[in-house]
């Protein structure tokens, strides 16, 4: 089992799952059922992966904590809610709630719509971090957004942010270079939001390690089966 650093602790923003609750623009495309299912295998994915990593991992949840533990598996300890207001203030809340705890110097948020995304990619961020290399860590999404958002001081970067535009990043740098703060970009990924970013996973399945992605690839396999 990997070493834990209390540190550092990794936040995953998820949705409880539910049909019509989750994967929404998906859905309009594929139906809720089998967006509903490509979401809960992108998040068993995406927590097995994670759970090898050197720091504390946390679940934020928009929808009910204990249910959403239950349905995972997970200690219902590390599964909190998400809070009240848009995007930018929930985010806002899970930094200045953790790292003001005192139990870590250092907090990524990563959402649920990355099934790729690797330990390997959250120690490049957690270690710009603990090195002073950057104040500020984004990885940048190709849709504009972004998949991951690390800091070791809750700065106040996500007010009056347009939340699910394809200005997010941009917004999103330009408060962050207004509070003097450094910046430092991840590699450009693909999240999955749509059926265009379904087809682009499935290419990236195909090229990837057999064994990558468990629940991800029958989920596919089944949705791409004539």
């Amino acid at each position: 089992m990997a070493r834990v650093d209390h540190k550092s602790v990794v936040v995953v923003f998820a949705r409880e799952p539910v049909p019509g609750g989750v994967k929404t623009r998906l859905a309009a495309s594929v139906g809720d059922a089998a967006a509903l299912a490509f979401y809960r295998a992108f998040l068993e994915d995406l927590l097995a992966e994670l759970q090898r990593g050197t720091w504390s991992l946390r679940v934020a949840v928009a929808g009910d904590p204990e249910r959403f533990a239950a349905t995972f598996g997970l200690d219902p300890a590390i599964c909190l809610s998400q809070g009240e207001g848009d995007l930018g203030a929930r985010m806002e809340t899970a930094f200045r709630s953790l790292l003001g705890a005192g139990s870590w110097d250092r907090c990524l948020l990563v959402g649920s719509d990355m099934p790729q995304l690797a330990v390997k990619d959250l120690a490049l961020a957690d270690a710009a971090l603990a090195m002073g290399e950057a104040d500020v860590v984004l990885g940048p999404a190709l849709d504009g957004g972004y998949y991951l958002v690390g800091m070791a001081r809750p700065h106040p970067i996500f007010s009056g942010v347009s939340w699910s535009t394809a200005g997010v990043l941009r917004e999103t740098r330009e408060l962050a270079r207004q509070l003097g703060l450094r910046t430092k970009l991840l590699a450009e990924a693909f999240d999955v939001d749509t059926a265009e970013d379904l087809q682009r996973l499935g290419s990236w399945l195909k090229d990837a390690h057999p064994g990558a992605l468990p629940r991800t690839r029958v989920v596919w396999r089944d949705f791409s089966r004539p």
